[in-house]
């Protein structure tokens, strides 16, 4: 892969800089935090412009306070020794997960719990280049209530937002913020329920704003569950876009110690997976894998396919990657005896239906001895795939070490494993990033020094160390908007691992190594322009590369529907959205009016004899509709004792309930299909007056609706209204 600038200047606010460049020495390596106290569960984040950071808990104070640094890509530390003070609020004395990501600016986001209120509760910030709190000095709360919420994970979209998603008791809940700080899922986000408990979510960022979700369905006690393991894609408005979610593995014999797992993009927003599991119960986990496509199906046998066939044998902590050009998928291992005093790294090739291409029991890439070797992680590169591993130098210390295989399993640095650190100390909470800028960054914890401190090196994909003189071209073009309302300077220019935005002009400009390139252009609400070939030479200027988007466009579909379920007819519709205003008559059950841009839409609809009816709604990849509700032959003034609207209606089995009543009472939700079938009934028990709000699944028990038009009834001892919803 080629190494990609994308270049800007900081005024840094710091007086006293660190710089040492990336050590070529694996004996040394580079200290990021030797502070008093422990430094611990270090985590990487790489920007689009080749800086890196890296975040890391700090006892300096007797507190485990969060610490962050600002690395060029030559390991070079931007910000002052040690690191800035992100926050400092009290901890618990013991600590959990936590994770944090670079955004399309170049900013970081870090998310975390601590106990600054007496509870467990998840945190959010954003920190921009120069060190300053975007989202305040304490961030932003995600959560604020006593359940235990823990092990917060993030990922930022192509459309700048940043998605997280945390244990809260037994659910899983989500929450995406801006980057200007405002939470677009709601005050307290959205919340995943099971009838079980939903743990360890793990997400990839895909399309433009949406995300990909593992996670785990827990039954029976918490240390010993029954564990299967399900993904689901969210949209941009967090609402599933599969049907139902994904079986990964509902075969058992995932142990409650297997939390995070080997998670990559397949290339084109599906995923691989890997897991080990002991689905058979003979005391010897398996290594299993699996490749889910973009539309959620398993593309591999159900419930994934053995890495080998090997009874006999422990496979433990596989690390996967693709091998790119392909669909050919690569996976590491942990080969162990049956008293796991005998270890080694074996491997295994897939093609893409799941057939094993290498060696049936595996290939042996490190044979089984009583040195103790992990696999830590891998990944690609080029053609080939990067095993990083640990090798055991004592009962608490080690070397880390890597190797470089090609897709015939053979190694390809001289030597065939290479050094990263040969410094015999503890290594604990390893971790890397993915290549980028001609190298990979691993941090981690040791103890070298005593208590552990922060430490990172640098690894080339050579096999080499240390510092590189990169020679590279630039690429440069202008962005114009054909229509619609977006903004130029939102649009997201995307080159493999670089990106950046065009300046209010359109112009916009990225420094690349020489080479071959697809260049693309996107931008929510607008069609992706990919241009393929682009050719970067040393030294010199790119042709412009220059995009023209167009709005994205579809057919916007106008119903009127009474609370009976029925289709109401000669209404006269007035349709206002981006660009235009639209007029007819629906004297069928729909009126369509073609190629209208997505955005918000506002409309009023006008049937003789009856009041006005209005009615919003915004028009994207998932809904064409806009509905007029008519409420005929109410039983009761309704309008005076209660008020029930969904939003957004349609809905994606993620619509929310807003209830208003004026009176304490006992209400009942009855749902029923178009054909008059009930689905459900809820009774809200006695609520007081006022304003509530529910998930749609308050009213469905927890079932995900199938898509089709319904019909809600709510009531009381007095009154009943309908109202219709439709789900896609």
């Amino acid at each position: 892969m080629k190494k990609i600038y994308a270049f800007a200047i900081f005024t840094l606010l710091f007086a006293t800089v660190a710089n040492a460049q990336w050590s070529d020495n694996p004996a040394i390596n580079n200290p990021i935090a030797v502070l008093p106290g422990e430094q611990v569960i270090p985590k990487i984040a790489t920007c689009p412009n080749g800086d890196n950071y890296i975040g890391f808990f700090s006892q300096e104070s007797g507190n485990y306070n969060l610490r962050l640094q600002r690395l060029d890509s030559q390991g070079n530390q931007l910000w002052a020794a040690n690191g800035i003070l992100i926050s400092n609020n009290t901890s618990d004395s013991w600590l959990t997960d936590w994770d944090m990501a670079a955004d399309a600016d170049n900013h970081c986001i870090m998310t975390w719990q601590d106990v600054r209120n007496g509870n467990n509760n998840a945190y959010a910030y954003r920190i921009s280049p120069n060190g300053a709190l975007v989202w305040g000095n304490n961030g932003i709360a995600l959560s604020d209530n006593a359940e235990f919420n823990a092990s917060p994970k993030v990922v930022t979209t192509k459309a700048g937002n940043a998605v997280f998603a945390w244990m809260s008791g037994n659910v899983i809940i989500m929450q995406k913020i801006s980057p200007a700080g405002n939470k677009l899922w709601g005050a307290n986000g959205i919340t995943l329920t099971s009838a079980n408990r939903l743990m360890w979510p793990q997400m990839l960022p895909v399309g433009n704003d949406d995300i990909l979700m593992k996670y785990y369905d827990d039954s029976g006690v918490p240390n010993a569950p029954t564990r299967h393991i399900y993904a689901q894609r969210f949209n941009n408005n967090g609402a599933p876009v599969w049907l139902s979610p994904t079986v990964i593995s509902n075969a058992g014999g995932v142990t409650a110690w297997t939390q995070i797992l080997s998670f990559i993009n397949d290339g084109n927003d599906g995923f691989y997976i890997a897991w080990h599991d002991d689905r058979d119960f003979n005391n010897f986990a398996s290594t299993w894998v699996q490749h889910v496509n973009n539309q959620g199906v398993e593309q591999y046998a159900a419930n994934g396919v053995e890495a080998s066939p090997v009874s006999n044998m422990h496979h433990f902590y596989p690390q996967i990657a693709r091998l790119k050009g392909s669909e050919e998928l690569v996976v590491f291992w942990n080969e162990m005896n049956d008293t796991q005093g005998l270890r080694g790294i074996y491997g295994q090739k897939f093609s893409a239906n799941g057939t094993r291409l290498w060696d049936t029991d595996g290939k042996v890439f490190i044979p089984i001895s009583t040195t103790d070797v992990l696999p830590l992680q891998a990944s690609s590169i080029e053609s080939d795939v990067m095993l990083f591993y640990e090798k055991s130098t004592g009962a608490m210390s080690g070397n880390l070490k890597a190797m470089r295989i090609n897709k015939n399993g053979n190694y390809t640095w001289p030597g065939e494993q290479v050094n990263i650190c040969t410094v015999n100390s503890s290594k604990v909470h390893t971790v890397m990033n993915e290549f980028q800028n001609n190298q990979w960054i691993i941090s981690w914890e040791d103890d070298r020094n005593g208590s552990p401190d922060i430490y990172a090196q640098n690894l080339l994909k050579d096999g080499t160390l240390g510092l590189w003189n990169p020679q590279y071209g630039t690429i440069e073009g202008q962005v114009t908007l054909a229509d619609g309302s977006g903004l130029i300077t939102e649009v997201l220019i995307v080159v493999e691992n670089a990106s950046t935005h065009p300046d209010n002009t359109g112009n916009y400009s990225l420094q690349l190594d020489p080479g071959v390139y697809t260049v693309s252009a996107s931008l929510a609400d607008y069609e992706t322009i990919t241009i393929e070939d682009v050719s970067v030479v040393s030294g010199e200027i790119t042709v412009p590369v220059d995009f023209l988007l167009h709005a994205t466009r579809t057919n916007l579909v106008c119903m009127a529907i009474d609370n009976f379920g029925n289709y109401v007819h000669d209404v006269e519709v007035s349709v206002t959205g981006p660009e235009n205003t639209y007029n007819g008559t629906l004297t069928g059950d729909s009126l369509v009016f073609e190629n209208v841009i997505l955005g918000h839409y506002t409309g009023t609809a006008s049937l003789p004899g009856h009041v006005d009816v209005h009615a919003d709604t915004t028009i994207n990849g998932v809904n064409h509709h806009i509905i007029f509700d008519y409420i005929f032959g109410s039983t009761g003034n309704h309008a005076t004792d209660f008020s029930v609207q969904i939003s957004p209606n349609p809905t994606h089995n993620q619509g929310r309930i807003s209830f208003n009543n004026t009176r304490k009472d006992d209400y009942t939700f009855t749902l029923y299909q178009m054909n008059g079938i009930q689905v459900s009934s809820v009774k809200t028990g006695i609520i007081n007056q006022g304003e509530h709000e529910w998930s749609l699944l308050f009213i469905t028990n927890g079932k995900q609706l199938s898509p089709g038009l319904y019909v809600l009834k709510v009531s009381d001892k007095k009154n009943e209204t309908m109202l219709k919803l439709m789900v896609e």
